[in-house]
Order: structure tokens, then C-alpha cells, then sequence
């Protein structure tokens, strides 16, 4: 697989995620699930906050690997991180998990990305 295409891959995997989500959203035996105690709802991960989160450890990895990769995968764990809270404030986390990792991928791209610009910054006055 060619390694341009990972964003391309990320971008249609959040579209593809919307319908999934909204059709859970939608079924009230799937939301109102109990554990086997059945005292309180089992709450679902939220699929773009996880997405995000995955996306900025990747995004740290392939640093060391393919440094040219986190320059795109940096801001899009960032803004999937974003829109993953948005959407939980909207919607309110009660049967759904991930406001955290949401918030770590928010928190990781968008040092790595300053980190990055900085460094871009610095290197083009250091020649100027």
C-alpha cells in the first residue's frame, strides 16, 4: 500500500464511521443496554474520539519512521479530537466514552503541530 494514502484512508474511514454512529444512535435497545447486573447502561466508545487518539500515536510513531507522514497526521488527529468533543458536548457523553482520548489527541496534535511550525519557523529565518 503506498503510504500517501493513509490520509485519504483516515478522511473516508470518519465518513463511513457518521452512518454507523447515527444508526446506534437511533436504536434505543442498543443504547439502553445493561451489564449482567443490569444496574446501570454500558457505555460505548465513541469511534472518532478513539480514531483521533489513534491517529496522534500513530502520528508519534511514524515521527521516528516516516517524519514527512506526521506533518499530516498530526493535524488531523487534532481536528478529529475537536470534533469528537463538539460532538460529545452536544450530544452529552451519557452512553458514550472517549471525551479523554479525544482531548489527548487535541492536546498531542496541537503541540506536535506548534512544535512543528516553530521548528519551521526557525529554520527558514536560520537561512534568511
Amino acid at each position: 500500500m503506498k503510504i500517501y494514502l493513509i490520509p485519504l484512508l483516515l478522511v473516508v474511514q470518519i465518513f463511513a464511521a457518521q452512518p454507523a454512529i447515527a444508526i446506534n444512535t437511533r436504536c434505543q435497545s442498543i443504547e439502553t443496554e445493561t451489564d449482567s447486573t443490569g444496574s446501570e447502561p454500558v457505555k460505548k466508545m465513541d469511534a472518532l474520539s478513539l480514531t483521533a487518539y489513534v491517529t496522534a500515536v500513530t502520528a508519534i510513531a511514524s515521527l521516528f519512521l516516516v517524519p514527512a507522514l506526521s506533518l499530516a497526521l498530526f493535524p488531523a488527529g487534532m481536528v478529529m479530537g475537536i470534533i469528537g468533543i463538539a460532538r460529545g458536548r452536544r450530544k452529552g457523553y451519557k452512553n458514550k466514552k472517549g471525551w479523554g482520548l479525544a482531548l489527548a489527541a487535541v492536546v498531542l496534535g496541537g503541540a506536535f503541530t506548534l512544535l512543528f511550525m516553530t521548528a519551521f519557523v526557525v529554520a527558514i529565518l536560520s537561512f534568511a
